[in-house]
């Protein structure tokens, strides 16, 4: 028995400074990792021309500024405003103070309400087909010390999971990344 017991110790011995050694050896050999992580990010901010001299807007889109493909929208907003920023309290007239020729094209926008879907989602860095070809203002129709002051207001959700767009605005996006109004389940 003692012969045994000195057999065994040596030999817990032996494994207790093998895992020690080798513990003690990747300690000193490896090098620190650092793990980073980009969160993703669907920002967007509005591409036009602007013509202040003959009150011309034009070939309005939105870039996605974000890190990630999305899904881009906007309404637009056309009020009376003077220099200050204050909004007169009577909005313009579409055809009388004002001409809009928006991008009809079925195929680029989605149209639900006032609200326009980018129909496909946009790559960071990329633009929405043009939504605003062209406003221009009639000038003798303006309110004395204002101007049409045409606001495109937008947003972006990521694309990725596709219900995410469904959950947060309520329209559809199939596996290939394009928009649809939500069916109604009723039959025609």
């Amino acid at each position: 028995p003692v012969k045994l017991i000195l057999i065994l110790s040596s030999l817990l011995l032996t494994v207790c400074l093998s895992i020690g050694t080798t513990y003690a050896y990747l300690l000193s050999r490896s090098e620190t990792v650092t793990n980073t992580f980009t969160p993703g990010t669907a920002g967007n901010t509005i591409v036009e021309s602007f013509h202040p001299d003959i009150n011309l807007k034009q070939n309005v889109k939105v870039e996605n500024t974000g890190n990630i493909k999305a899904f881009i929208r906007a309404t637009i907003v056309i009020t009376w405003q003077n220099e200050k920023g204050e909004v007169y309290p009577v909005l313009p007239e579409q055809g009388k103070d004002y001409t809009i020729s928006i991008n009809k094209n079925d195929n680029e926008w989605l149209v639900n309400g006032d609200i326009y879907y980018c129909k496909t989602e946009v790559a960071p860095g990329e633009s929405t087909p043009v939504l605003i070809e062209k406003c221009t203002q009639e000038i003798a129709k303006a309110p004395k010390g204002y101007g049409l002051n045409v606001e495109i207001l937008s947003s972006s959700i990521q694309s990725l999971p596709r219900s995410a767009v469904k959950d947060a605005w309520g329209i559809d996006a199939s596996a290939n990344g394009v928009l649809s109004l939500p069916s109604t389940g009723g039959t025609n």
